[in-house]
């Protein structure tokens, strides 16, 4: 199986890059206990980095977060999410899928995820955005948000993800704007 995990703290400098390292290593513990036991359990992961989270004093760090998980064997993604945006599911085709719900931020207080899983095709992508995403003008509402998905999932053929990150990369760069951080736009 292959896992795949997405996070973005709060803020910009060391703070957030210890916060980031403090749930990277997090993450890498409960899933080496989960490998010892042969399981793998996305919920318990997200809920031992929000406890880290509460834990920390001072300044509160958050953290939107999402993951997948494919099992190859049954063709599905399992699909978590911690207050981050919408996985978006495109498919050869043009069709595209927005999964989402409420959802709390990790390290905010309780934790409320949304968990779905999805059929996936070996010619479907799924992409994870940070919440850095949201600020770009050509998404805003659900029109400019068909018209990105149309241009990334086109009808006469599934692009590689290579050609699905340099749209995206593109689509980025043509809508830059003065007052984006350095690392606002990162893939």
């Amino acid at each position: 199986s292959l896992l795949v995990f997405m996070g973005d703290v709060t803020g910009h400098g060391v703070g957030p890059a210890m916060v980031t390292s403090l749930v990277y290593g997090t993450f890498h513990m409960i899933k080496q206990i989960q490998q010892e036991k042969n399981s793998l359990d996305m919920n318990e992961i997200f809920e031992g980095i929000n406890s880290r989270l509460l834990e920390l004093r001072g300044t509160p760090f958050w953290m939107t977060a999402a993951a997948l998980h494919f099992n190859p064997g049954k063709k599905i993604v399992s699909v978590i999410v911690a207050g981050a945006p919408p996985v978006i599911h495109l498919q050869k085709g043009g069709s595209f899928n927005l999964h989402f719900d409420t959802s709390s931020v990790l390290g905010s207080g309780p934790l409320n995820l949304f968990t779905t899983t999805i059929p996936y095709k070996a010619t479907d992508r799924l992409v994870l955005l940070t919440d850095g995403i949201l600020e770009a003008p050509f998404l805003k509402g659900r029109d400019g948000m068909a018209a990105t998905m149309k241009y990334l999932a086109p009808k006469d053929k599934a692009l590689s993800v290579k050609d699905t990150c340099d749209k995206i990369r593109n689509i980025m760069i043509k809508n830059s704007r003065d007052d984006e951080e350095g690392d606002d736009k990162t893939l």
